[in-house]
């Protein structure tokens, strides 16, 4: 009766409690994001190379593994025991990362946290759908977005206040240590939380037939080499039938340039750890320092960026963002060159270009979605975003593997460079795809953080 009272007297549903699970789990991913390659060149002396592939087997487990999870998760209507493996995935695999000295268990560790987490991504925004009228979907998605995002921000912080503080006491690897095992009790108690207040769905939700909605809300928040959370949504539903129509149609072309874009996005992120100790000659917390520029600006700009796509052609959007990115990139390495390595000028600009970057997200995170969807057929929506959160994986795990070759035989200001090239390609692409007008209804999710990537 109280629901039913709430609904007749138009007041909102609350959210559901299992939201909270998501705060301690995105604190861990928080912190671990940069922790992951910095151990690996501290404690496992990896070259350029090694932190490459580490992204590209990452991405490559987590990619297949949403298509399985949530292809499962469909054929058994169940939702909750996937989210709770996504938030325990960190708490698996952290632990397995802090104790080997093993390169090859370190990326086995890291494929399987990229499968494992790829689990919750696939069915979490599912899970609310199905446990949500329609009508609450915006709303409730948006907080879900907000409450990850500002958690993940935090997370980047206590790293930063962690790896300032303990290596006095502790030395320099047992705090790299230390900092997995706070990663894994927070991924342990986001398990506790999620299996105390989850509850399965009270009806089905069709994947295909939600992909409009999921499309409108685009907002993976952080742009960060474990997850896509809500574009993975998507990627179980495309077919081989789908993927041959889509090719000759500007969904098609849209979804190629958009691969290319990430390649060059990741061509830049997958070295930048190693860039920011070797090259900047960063000490560790300023590395999550550098990293927080960039998710806190992304997570504070991106209501506004769903503004600017109601109000302006969402492609234009896109389009600049992404060309603003073809001039910060390179922008990184010269700095450093003109500014020395280990100073507080070169500092304050890397914070100041990793924050421009940070910013470009959320308008192409949001613009994208919304081209993705406008272009699409009505009755080939579905296949049409799943076609486009594909090319995002494919892009992703192309441009790990590319950027960590390029990095081990070039200078950075080469290898920034190329990835600007990259993004180029991939903007001139997009910007050949002829778009329908009008353009559809563009909302930014009720109450977002205005967030990131």
């Amino acid at each position: 009766m109280g629901a039913l009272s709430r609904r007749l007297h138009g007041e909102r549903t609350p959210s559901p409690r299992w939201f909270y699970a998501y705060a301690p789990m995105s604190v861990a991913m928080g912190l671990s994001t940069p922790l992951i390659p910095l151990f690996m060149v501290v404690a496992l002396h990896a070259s350029l190379l090694d932190v490459g592939l580490l992204v590209f087997f990452t991405s490559l487990a987590a990619v297949p593994g949403a298509i399985l999870w949530g292809r499962v998760s469909d054929r058994l209507h169940r939702r909750r025991a996937f989210v709770l493996l996504g938030l325990g995935s960190l708490a698996v695999t952290l632990p397995l990362m802090a104790w080997t000295r093993e390169p090859a268990v370190y990326f086995a560790a890291n494929a399987l946290l990229g499968l494992l987490q790829a689990a919750g991504a696939a069915t979490a925004t599912v899970l609310i759908m199905e446990s949500m009228h329609p009508r609450d979907w915006p709303r409730q998605i948006g907080r879900f977005a907000q409450i990850s995002g500002v958690a993940f921000v935090g997370g980047l912080l206590l790293g930063a206040v962690w790896l300032a503080v303990a290596p006095g006491p502790l030395g320099e690897q047992a705090a790299l240590v230390g900092l997995f095992l706070v990663g894994a009790a927070l991924s342990s108690a986001a398990v506790a939380v999620g299996a105390l207040t989850l509850r399965e769905g009270h009806h089905r939700v069709d994947r295909l037939a939600a992909a409009a909605a999921l499309a409108h809300l685009g907002h993976s928040i952080i742009e960060r080499r474990h997850g896509f959370f809500v574009r993975f949504t998507m990627i179980s539903g495309l077919s081989w039938k789908g993927l041959a129509r889509s090719a000759g149609h500007p969904s098609g072309r849209f979804a190629l340039g958009t691969g290319v874009l990430f390649t060059g996005f990741l061509v830049f992120n997958a070295p930048l750890p190693v860039f920011l100790l070797r090259e900047a000659q960063l000490t560790h917390d300023l590395v999550f320092w550098v990293y927080m520029a960039s998710a806190g600006l992304s997570a504070a700009l991106y209501a506004y960026a769903g503004r600017r796509c109601q109000a302006r052609p969402p492609r234009g959007v896109l389009l600049r963002a992404s060309w603003s990115r073809v001039a910060v990139y390179p922008l990184f390495a010269v700095a450093v060159l003109a500014l020395g390595p280990a100073t507080p000028a070169a500092l304050a600009a890397l914070l100041a270009l990793n924050a421009l970057a940070g910013a470009a997200w959320a308008f192409i995170n949001v613009g994208g979605s919304v081209v993705a969807s406008d272009l699409a057929e009505p009755e080939a929506r579905g296949q049409a975003i799943g076609l486009y959160n594909a090319a995002i994986g494919a892009g992703s795990i192309v441009g790990a593997a590319v950027g960590g070759l390029l990095a081990q035989s070039f200078p950075f200001l080469v290898v920034f460079a190329i990835a600007a090239a990259f993004i180029a390609a991939g903007a001139l692409t997009v910007a050949t795809v002829p778009v329908p007008e009008p353009q559809a209804d563009v909302r930014a999710p009720a109450g977002a953080p205005a967030p990131h990537a």
